[in-house]
């Protein structure tokens, strides 16, 4: 879950994160992208933690798909403030999109913001 509204005041400068939810999303999507990075680096250079099958080195790769924030808590969560975070997911990982496997939208109540998601 990666809601603005959740990060204390202050956080990366701002008084109010959920205010600026593409930075903090992005923000957040980096670090872990970065940690996940990590991670499988450990995994391909550590023999023990990886699985053998038929004599072939077998390394699952990990995704993100992260928990967005569509409810009004610290800001008016519109349409434009739901993009913002579901744009800050896939530039935050331009250079190694594999990585991410989409989002989730939650709001307690259930009513999504239609406005927010491309019709495809």
């Amino acid at each position: 879950m990666v809601y603005p509204s959740h990060y204390s005041n202050g956080f990366l400068g701002y008084k109010s994160p959920a205010q600026y939810p593409y930075e903090v999303i992005k923000y957040s999507m980096e670090s872990a992208l970065k940690r996940l990075n990590n991670y499988e680096l450990g995994i391909t250079n550590n023999a023990t933690t990886t699985f053998i099958e038929n004599s072939q080195l077998i390394i699952n790769k990990s995704q993100l798909r992260p928990w967005l924030q569509d409810f009004d808590l610290g800001a008016n969560y519109n349409a434009a403030m739901v993009k913002k975070q579901i744009q800050a997911v896939y530039d935050s990982a331009s250079s190694t999109p594999e990585l991410i496997n989409g989002f989730m939208l939650w709001d307690p109540k259930n009513e999504y913001t239609k406005g927010a998601l491309k019709i495809e």
